[in-house]
């Protein structure tokens, strides 16, 4: 629809989208005359014709909406926001946008929008919460990201405290962590490796050649949600190369799962009596899950993959 400059809340322009459009926009909250309620707008520069609305921004609309480091431009971040519906477009593909800090702070400074000293987070933060949701503070000193592979698209699994996102290309994912019910390493290489999230439908999202110098970040993720860690099958394990040292980084990995395996073993009559609720895992919570009786000895060679449970307790 056409813009009238007397509901505008608040501006970001020159923005770089990704999604659902990808193209450079100006970013709008406005006030709809008709409902009444804030909307959020997107619009090319000089034009008061928008390219993309969406129509409601209530916090029961918006699923997640966070910043984001870029993995590639260390100065740049991600505005992220996910919705379930009330979009202009027949897709509900979320709203994804990058820029600089430096440019956007200068911006908004020379606006009188962000004063000296104010950081752009609680600037935003506020003016978001204004629109009726809040902009989460996801990316903490415990998360992290890595390179990865969603079949041939190359993107960025971003690890965070209550959910697991990838992105930037369509289609951009997040997983919140009561829908992942467990979590397997397979592929293993010297080189890379791959993870598959086991979802609590059944659905299995792998996502393959990640180095496997993010092994350690990734194996520390889960242990610091308590998580179960089965040992590798042996066929899963890096073939020794001719020639190749044996002390690779994924070798004392691999050793460590194995040895955190067994001590989970000793935990296991405490395990069976446990039951897990689907509440978000964040920081504090504890997360448990069962370890399956392997029947006899030989069955070990036929274990296909190494699965860890996630299984949270409700806040």
């Amino acid at each position: 629809g056409k813009l009238d400059p007397n509901t505008v809340v608040f501006e970001l322009a020159d923005l770089s989208f990704v999604s659902p459009l990808r193209k450079k926009l100006n970013l709008v909250v406005s006030i709809n005359r008709s409902t009444q309620k804030p909307m959020i707008s997107l619009f090319k520069q000089g034009s008061d014709h928008s390219e993309w609305t969406l129509n409601d921004t209530s916090s029961a609309n918006i699923r997640f909406a966070t910043l984001l480091p870029s993995r590639e431009k260390h100065q740049n971040q991600y505005l992220v926001i996910f919705y379930r519906e009330g979009s202009s477009s027949k897709d509900s593909d979320p709203m994804v946008c990058t820029f600089t800090t430096s440019s956007l702070v200068q911006q908004l400074q020379q606006s009188g929008k962000l004063k000296n000293g104010q950081e752009l987070q609680e600037l935003l933060s506020r003016q978001f919460l204004l629109a009726g949701f809040k902009l989460q503070h996801a990316f903490t000193h415990k998360s992290f990201h890595v390179q990865a592979h969603r079949g041939t698209k190359e993107g960025v699994l971003y690890f965070l405290a209550n959910h697991i996102l990838f992105g930037f290309k369509k289609p951009i994912l997040l997983f919140e962590s009561h829908e992942i019910g467990s979590i397997q390493y397979s592929n293993i290489t010297r080189i890379t490796f791959s993870v598959t999230l086991i979802l609590t439908t059944g659905e299995r999202v792998e996502f393959s050649m990640i180095d496997q110098e993010e092994f350690g970040a990734i194996d520390s993720y889960v242990k610091g949600r308590q998580v179960t860690d089965m040992s590798m099958s042996d066929e899963l394990k890096a073939k020794p190369l001719k020639g190749a040292s044996q002390g690779g980084e994924l070798d004392r990995a691999e050793e460590e799962a194995v040895d955190v395996g067994h001590e989970e073993e000793d935990e296991e009559e405490e395990d069976d009596d446990y039951t897990g609720g689907n509440a978000e895992i964040d920081d504090t919570s504890d997360v448990s899950g069962d370890e399956e009786d392997e029947e006899d000895e030989d069955e070990e060679d036929d274990e296909e993959d190494r699965e860890i449970e996630l299984n949270s307790d409700d806040d």
